[in-house]
């Protein structure tokens, strides 16, 4: 009787279709099978029986289930190819069996296979397989998200909306954009990006001879929300509504400095954009082009 133990398979340097310990598993049986071929041969060299009760011995269940099971799972080549392997060794008088060993439990076979199969990944090994299509699009979609977070860090633009939200770009902003009428999601952008009516924007372009506001302090998007004398009792009604969230311009605004990035309490967060919304509707020192409650179906910034 034979025994192989398999194990995990990792081409180097580490492809996009080779990162998937699932797909490396299944090139670890792929190869075993091979491996039973060629022993099995070699003892019937010296051997006259043709005969052969071999055991390949794995330490991943979802591998032997895909190669139960072949429905609706990843890998799909490489476990039809370890089911042609395994018909044509047992055509040639070979038992296969498939068995399930637990992992990293001091099993001497079992730690020698995974210390083999890292000596055998040297550089410039490749396997025959097609990348999965799975992996290959995420792959695809990590580089244009790395590359787009770093056009948006690098660029001279947007530095007050950095100043924000610093987690940008995150696909959580849709949500906090998407949940709002076009009227509200124009006045949170206001906010956010600071290209607002406020005096200090406006001054910019030339239609305004200074940036002050009727208090004298220059007018912003956090002079308005923070320290605006005459907004003090609609104010009020702003503190009581989000909270602990009225210390951070950032926190108001539905940004973050800090915590998972792009996973935020997005109930709590909503509910503190909304309490802002209506705070800057009633401050009047902000504008809006868009009709009162129509549909919002942009992405937001």
């Amino acid at each position: 009787m034979l025994h192989v133990f398999c194990a995990p398979w990792f081409p180097r340097p580490r492809s996009s279709c080779s990162r998937s310990v699932h797909v490396a598993e299944l090139l670890g049986i792929f190869y075993a099978i091979s491996m039973v071929f060629k022993i099995a041969h070699r003892r019937w060299e010296s051997v006259n029986s043709r005969q052969t009760t071999a055991t390949i011995l794995c330490d991943s269940r979802s591998a032997l289930q895909v190669i139960q099971n072949t429905r609706s799972r990843s890998g799909q080549r490489i476990v039809h190819a370890i089911l042609q392997a395994a018909t044509e060794v047992q055509a040639d008088g070979i038992t296969l069996r498939l068995q399930w060993v637990p992992g990293h439990c001091d099993n001497p076979g079992n730690d020698a296979a995974d210390r083999l199969a890292k000596d055998a990944a040297r550089p410039g090994k490749t396997h025959p397989f097609r990348p999965l299509l799975s992996r290959e699009m995420a792959h695809i979609r990590n580089n244009i998200n790395a590359q787009w977070g770093q056009d948006w860090r690098s660029s001279a633009k947007g530095g007050h909306l950095r100043k924000i939200d610093c987690t940008l770009p995150a696909s959580y902003t849709r949500k906090l954009y998407g949940n709002l009428p076009r009227n509200r999601a124009y006045l949170l952008t206001q906010l956010r990006t600071g290209h607002s009516w406020l005096s200090t924007y406006a001054k910019t372009f030339g239609f305004r001879d200074n940036d002050h506001c009727v208090c004298g302090a220059q007018e912003t998007v956090t002079h308005v929300l923070v320290d605006r004398p005459n907004l003090r009792e609609v104010r009020k009604e702003l503190r009581s509504g989000v909270g602990d969230a009225f210390r951070s311009v950032s926190s108001l605004l539905g940004g973050s400095t800090e915590g998972k990035r792009g996973k935020p309490d997005t109930v709590s967060r909503a509910r503190t954009v909304n309490a802002v919304l209506d705070f800057a509707e009633a401050s009047q020192r902000f504008r809006s082009r868009a009709p009162r409650g129509q549909p919002n179906i942009g992405n937001g910034n």
